[in-house]
């Protein structure tokens, strides 16, 4: 009988110490936030794909940039972004649309763009938009537009005496190729 009325009050003296824990949790409030400043990474090639590796590394998913920069603007708490950079671009959709979404979020919040290393090509015209683009000394930073690089073969062939037919279905779709050099239409 002894152990039932023990048992009993442990058990009631648990629930108590239980439902008081329950209700001091259930009535703290979180402490109001003063604000953060954002912090995202636009590092490696920028593409809406991440399978290819290039001499640059793995891309970076626009995707997820997009993503990032849309909690950022969405987010009453995030009071500023910090663009952190290392990138020599990448694809121009995924460029423009980086663009357009910092572009978007600079007219709520400040946007202030780090490059540490390349801000080039495509990610330099993504941070455009930003309020202040700040570099280190030896960061390699601008250079939008397009770059080729061919290497012709058609001496090579020659001394080897190996001829190349091209079959075409229109004037300019063998721009590039290694095997003629290039016309002075194929440079404009």
């Amino acid at each position: 009988m002894e152990e039932r009325k023990l048992l009993l009050l442990s058990s009631v003296l648990i629930a108590i110490i239980v439902l008081v824990a329950i209700g001091s949790a259930l009535s703290l409030k979180p402490a109001p936030s003063t604000g953060y400043v954002a912090l995202i990474k636009l590092e490696g090639v920028l593409a809406y794909r991440t399978s290819q590796i290039t001499i640059f590394g793995m891309p970076t998913d626009a995707e997820d940039l997009l993503k990032l920069l849309h909690k950022a603007e969405s987010d009453p708490n995030a009071k500023a972004v910090v663009l952190f950079v290392d990138s020599p671009g990448g694809e121009a959709t995924a460029s423009e649309a980086l663009y357009l979404k910092i572009r978007k979020l600079a007219a709520s919040k400040p946007v202030v763009a780090f490059v540490r290393g390349y801000g080039t090509s495509g990610a330099y015209m993504a941070i455009l938009p930003s309020r202040r683009i700040i570099a280190a000394n030896s960061s390699i930073v601008g250079s939008v537009g397009v770059y080729v690089s061919v290497i012709t073969y058609k001496g090579l062939l020659e001394k080897l005496g190996i001829k190349a037919y091209v079959y075409k279905s229109g004037e300019l779709k063998d721009i590039g190729s290694p095997f003629r050099e290039p016309t002075e239409e194929d440079k404009r």
